[in-house]
Formats: structure tokens, sequence, C-alpha cells
């Protein structure tokens, strides 16, 4: 009994991370306003995502890894940034927050992002 009661925790666990997956988000692609910036997140299962960045104001990334759960989204670490977090957060209207991003930017760049979630 115990070992079942284990297992479901941890299976529980394991499909509550991700980008609400409850909610059926899968994707969130936004872009700059005012830069050369793209940004991609796609869940390809509970715990790991594709982080894809793209543009001439931006390190150009293209990574599969795993994530966090953190209260409304997600936390990844970039490997080759000394281990940086970058945090995206979904608020109860669609809106999204993405913290960590500027160790891929200039130190001077501070953009505002439109994003799209599907």
């Amino acid at each position: 009994m115990k070992v079942l009661i284990m297992s479901f925790l941890l299976s529980f666990s394991a499909f509550s991370q991700g980008i609400y997956t409850d909610l059926g988000i899968a994707r969130i692609y936004c872009f700059a306003e005012d830069g050369d910036v793209e940004i991609e997140l796609m869940q390809r299962d509970s715990v790991f995502h594709s982080l894809k960045t793209m543009g001439k104001d931006i390190y150009n990334i293209n990574i599969l890894t795993q994530v966090e759960p953190i209260p409304n989204g997600v936390t990844l670490y970039l490997e080759n940034v000394e281990r940086s977090p970058v945090s995206f957060i979904v608020d109860n209207e669609d809106n999204v927050l993405i913290e960590g991003m500027s160790v891929l930017m200039d130190d001077s760049a501070n953009f505002s992002f439109y994003c799209e979630i599907e």
C-alpha cells in the first residue's frame, strides 16, 4: 500500500510540472516590440522544455532542458551561462513575465515583449 501511495505522489508531482499542464498551455512565443528578439518555450513533456532564442539583439540558443515548477510557471537553467535561471511566469490574464533573459542580451537592453500563448 505504501508503495502505491508513493508511486502516485511521484507521478502526480511529475505531471504537475511544465507550463500549466493542467490548463493545456504547451507553447509560449514572445517577440520584442522594440528590438530583434524572438523567444519560444515549448513543452516537450511534463519535465523537459525546449527554449529557442533568435535575433540580432540576443544570443541565439536552441536547448532542451529540464524545468522546475514555480508558482504560475517554470524556471530553467542555462548551462553555458553560469547556470543562470530563466523564469516564465503566466498571470491570470495570460500575460507572460520573463525573468533572467538579460544574461542573453546586452546589459543595456531593456525590451518589452508581446507574447502569444498556445
